[in-house]
């Protein structure tokens, strides 16, 4: 059974839902088959040539041996889940998050091709919010592959590389639901120095330090909306160091920034040997109803390069010795 995990925030009394479920479970997986996206790929038993495998992901479409004798599996896959949403789900903003998939991923609902992302270590979005069925069954399906691509990084042929390309859906899947006012997501915006929560870090002492907050905002609504958001800053052990109201912002059809600033004092700076972190909480509220919420980690320091210091951090000088890591490890 798929498990749900949501989030509850109560604000001046009022409850607000905003879900993301865990979709991992239920899937179904094929590898080396007729590529041919056709109707019955997306209807139960309608194609019985196809061996198809119930899975649950992380999954890898190959597993190779420990010792590798020949090249590794390459080729083309399908992984598709049927589903159902859960009730009130309709006239929500729907998408399901993909943290990685080796490594061209095109992506269909119910037959319709939706998207295809080029990569297999960025997670990616693909918003159904305008193509999923409210109340009925609904299929997903992935066209999967993993083979040389010059357009693909590294762009190498596998036969020149001393690591694997691996396969398959290898990370978490997300179904997210939510207001049509949400936080965008970094990698699905798309723009320049935008998209979900970015921090910075201005006049930063031990005495004092100013955390600057810039959240991107999205509205695919029909309707203009006044939003505000709510930050708080918290320190290891839970105490509130700082909270803040952001301005409020009229949100048309598209995107806008809310941006405020905290100032923390006698912050606990971070640094590879005192690696201390705050957690930053973000509140996205419209009509007093929090509609969208988000928890960072944030470690407050400066940094900088220079050809006669170079790399200093917190004002120390520190020696970086670099390192060639995959992420694998057979």
């Amino acid at each position: 059974m798929a498990m749900l995990f949501t989030n509850l925030i109560q604000l001046n009394g009022q409850n607000n839902l905003f879900r993301t479920i865990n979709f991992n479970y239920d899937w179904e997986f094929v590898k080396d088959m007729d590529t041919s996206i056709v109707a019955s790929l997306f209807i139960h038993n309608g194609d019985q040539l196809l061996n198809w495998k119930n899975v649950s992901l992380p999954q890898t479409a190959n597993i190779e041996p420990l010792v590798m004798v020949d090249k590794q599996w390459q080729g083309y896959c399908f992984y598709r889940k049927f589903f159902k949403l859960p009730d009130n789900s309709e006239g929500k903003h729907i998408a399901i998050k993909f943290e990685a998939a080796m490594q061209v991923a095109e992506v269909y609902l119910n037959g319709e091709y939706l998207m295809t992302h080029l990569g297999g270590y960025l997670p990616f979005l693909v918003d159904i919010s305008d193509k999923v069925k409210p109340a009925e069954e609904n299929c997903i399906l992935v066209r999967l592959n993993n083979l040389d691509n010059p357009l693909v990084p590294p762009g190498k042929p596998i036969s020149d590389l001393d690591f694997c390309y691996y396969s398959g859906i290898y990370r978490d899947v997300n179904l997210m639901i939510k207001d049509k006012v949400y936080i965008s997501d970094p990698v699905a915006a798309d723009r320049v120095a935008a998209g979900g929560i970015r921090v910075s870090y201005k006049d930063v002492t031990p005495e004092s330090a100013i955390v600057q907050v810039n959240i991107d905002v999205q509205n695919t609504g029909k309707k203009s909306v006044n939003v505000l958001a709510n930050l708080e800053i918290r320190d290891a052990k839970g105490k509130v160091m700082a909270t803040a109201y952001t301005p409020s912002v009229l949100i048309r059809q598209g995107n806008a920034i809310l941006s405020q600033k905290l100032t923390l004092t006698n912050p606990s700076l971070w640094s590879p040997d005192d690696p201390n972190l705050y957690k930053l909480s973000v509140r996205i509220i419209k009509k007093n109803d929090v509609i969208d919420a988000r928890e960072l980690k944030i470690g407050i320091r400066t940094f900088s390069f220079s050809a006669t210091d170079g790399f200093v951090i917190n004002g120390d000088k520190i020696k970086i010795r670099g390192t060639n890591r995959h992420q694998e490890y057979p």
